[in-house]
């Protein structure tokens, strides 16, 4: 077998933090004979984060300025099931019934500098024993500047605006106050 290629960075002493890992790329400029400036454009940290157009704030940290696709995930296999994947996975030592699996959060910044959580899909365990698995799947979206679920997906039904409650039936709308709850079916010719 090969030997291992070590990149190593500084060692700090006693509490001192260690130095970072820094691979820099000089970009094209615009004309000139000059030497284009070097610039980072991946750092890993004393404590094992990464960033890629960014000091890290999380385990891997991407940042970028321009409108292209930001994360590829690419897979060429000709089989059938050779479609990429993305896989969250909760690796717990003691398992539980209402562990939060995983969740996809989108933020964005608001006109007071912060970054509100505008929608989440998040999945929950409900039963964790084997052969007995159950989950949740909650859909929630920020209205009026409240974060709420508005949809649920349970014991293999759906649940619309229930306030997290488990669906009754295999389609179970509620309306939280006191008026009607409708169903509206449109269709393109008419339009209602």
């Amino acid at each position: 077998a090969g030997t291992d290629l070590t990149i190593r960075a500084g060692a700090g002493t006693g509490s001192g933090a260690g130095g970072n890992i820094l691979l820099q790329t000089a970009n094209a400029g615009s004309s000139g004979s000059s030497v284009n400036s070097h610039a980072t454009a991946v750092k890993i940290d004393d404590a094992g984060q990464v960033g890629i157009g960014t000091t890290p704030t999380a385990q891997l940290h991407i940042s970028g300025d321009d409108t292209s696709n930001q994360v590829i995930i690419e897979n060429t296999s000709d089989s059938a099931d050779g479609a990429p994947d993305l896989l969250l996975k909760r690796n717990s030592a003691s398992p539980a019934d209402d562990d939060e699996v995983g969740q996809i959060v989108w933020q964005g910044k608001n006109d007071n500098n912060q970054f509100p959580s505008l929608a989440q899909v998040r999945v929950t365990y409900k039963d964790v024993p084997d052969t007995t698995e159950d989950a949740a799947m909650q859909f929630r979206v920020m209205s009026g500047g409240s974060n709420a679920e508005i949809m649920r997906l349970e014991n293999g039904h759906v649940g619309i605006s229930d306030n997290g409650n488990v669906p009754q039936r295999e389609f179970h709308v509620h309306n939280s106050g006191n008026t009607n709850t409708y169903l509206h079916l449109t269709n393109g010719a008419t339009g209602s």
